[in-house]
């Protein structure tokens, strides 16, 4: 049976940076932002990964806002909040995937700007009040639709769509993250729901390359994915990073190609599930689209795996059909389906876009610490809403001075700076420090 996909045109964040040396002219406003874009990459090529250059993108070409609070999982944290909610193990790990594929509602159509680069020690934190939504099973309807897109829907879909959660609990989602590292740009990020025992934590570090005619990024060395706990279940799944690009400069339309996989895994309940992202032809119009599988499979020998051994065998392809136990397809930015082993029905696992970003509650910047990302770009903030560019780029610049002035003094002095909030025993799996209470410190009055 066909399904309706639906896509749209998407630009991805943080990833151009301008290279002053190169003689573009930066400051000026422009009202062509795709060939400004295109002229600085095409100042960076050559360069293994651009995202480890000292380099600074000119305010008119900026989101106002810092990275850490932009570049976060938490698009739909009722998704989050009911992860361990079902007793299937199946359903769980459905569950799993339709939050990752979640945490891209963000790019339904967000503009060709990028956030500011936090700062050394700068943190973002947060909450969002929400109500759990319902686990995945056959009969849950897809909180990603709306009360219109699901009166719209076919009498095939509407078998699947039944009704949101009942009992509407009302829980916290808390989310921290801090930079630390600033060359190369590094971040730790932790997001909680303590009534769920929740848990979302990692480490974001980006590699990035222009090619001429896309832009490529992908995990970098430290980044090892999203590390999702379920506590009552004593549950962790890896959430691993594909490759995206910023492709579309030839044509004038620009948006966000996906390639490569997403590795999810729970050594427990001995689930994997490998998710391609299909490549874009370079002529026709963009597809979006993605398959995977989940499966069984030995999490004590595909411990034992090299790092090589073990990206030879994450493939669709090798994957024992006796071993699946349930597929999915469709457009990672729009609607995705999975189906059971011995199910003739296709499920709507979420529809990316019409899925609906709550707003999340932050403390009154007078209330914030020094270092906190709204107070620390307050002033470019308010000078490029009133679209003020003069005034952006000179505070903007004003910052980072200052943060050149502290990395000079600290390493001057031999200083080295830790990490105010995270410990970490594992390179890319941060834990909060004993110290650190979350829900204290993000409402604190």
């Amino acid at each position: 049976m066909d399904r309706k996909k639906t896509t749209s045109t998407l630009t991805l964040k943080n990833t151009v940076y301008a290279n002053p040396e190169k003689g573009a002219d930066l400051d000026a406003p422009t009202t062509d932002p795709i060939s400004s874009i295109f002229k600085l990459l095409k100042s960076t090529i050559g360069v293994a990964n651009v995202f480890d250059i000292r380099l600074s993108l000119p305010s008119h070409l900026i989101d106002p806002v810092s990275a850490l609070e932009f570049w976060q999982y938490m698009d739909r944290p009722d998704l989050f909040a009911c992860l361990s909610d079902s007793d299937d193990e199946v359903f769980r790990f459905l569950g799993i995937i339709r939050f990752w594929f979640s945490k891209d509602s963000k790019w339904k159509n967000h503009a060709i700007r990028k956030p500011y680069n936090p700062i050394l020690s700068e943190f973002f934190t947060c909450h969002w009040n929400t109500t759990s939504a319902s686990p995945v099973s056959p009969h849950t309807r897809s909180p990603s639709l709306t009360s219109e897109s699901s009166s719209s829907a076919t009498s095939d879909e509407t078998a699947d769509i039944v009704t949101i959660n009942d009992e509407k609990e009302e829980v916290k989602v808390h989310y921290i993250a801090e930079q630390i590292s600033h060359h190369p740009p590094m971040s730790a990020y932790y997001f909680e729901c303590v009534e769920k025992g929740v848990v979302a934590r990692g480490v974001d570090h980006l590699a990035g390359k222009f090619t001429g005619t896309s832009f490529r990024i992908g995990p970098g060395e430290f980044n090892g994915g999203i590390f999702v706990n379920l506590k009552q279940r004593d549950e962790e799944y890896n959430l691993t990073h594909p490759q995206a690009a910023v492709a579309g400069f030839m044509t004038g339309s620009i948006y966000i190609a996906c390639a490569d996989k997403c590795i999810i895994t729970c050594p427990k309940t001995n689930l994997k599930c490998i998710i391609e992202y299909k490549e874009e032809s370079f002529f026709g119009k963009p597809k979006f689209a993605i398959e995977g599988k989940v499966y069984r499979y030995d999490s004590k020998k595909d411990a034992l795996l090299t790092p090589a051994e073990r990206a030879k065998n994450d493939k669709l392809a090798k994957v024992d059909d006796g071993d699946v136990v349930a597929v999915v397809y469709g457009a990672w930015n729009g609607r995705v389906w999975y189906r059971l082993v011995g199910d003739e029905t296709d499920h709507l696992l979420i529809d990316v876009a019409e899925s609906v970003i709550p707003d999340k509650s932050v403390r009154d910047e007078h209330l914030q610490h020094e270092n906190e990302s709204r107070r620390v770009w307050k002033h470019v903030t308010e000078a490029l809403l009133r679209k003020d560019y003069n005034k952006a780029n000179l505070e903007k610049r004003k910052v980072e001075d200052e943060q050149r002035a502290k990395a000079a003094e600290n390493a001057k002095n031999g200083v080295k700076v830790e990490s105010q909030f995270f410990d970490f025993e594992h390179p890319s799996k941060p834990t909060l420090k004993k110290s650190v209470k979350l829900g204290d410190l993000i409402q604190q009055k």
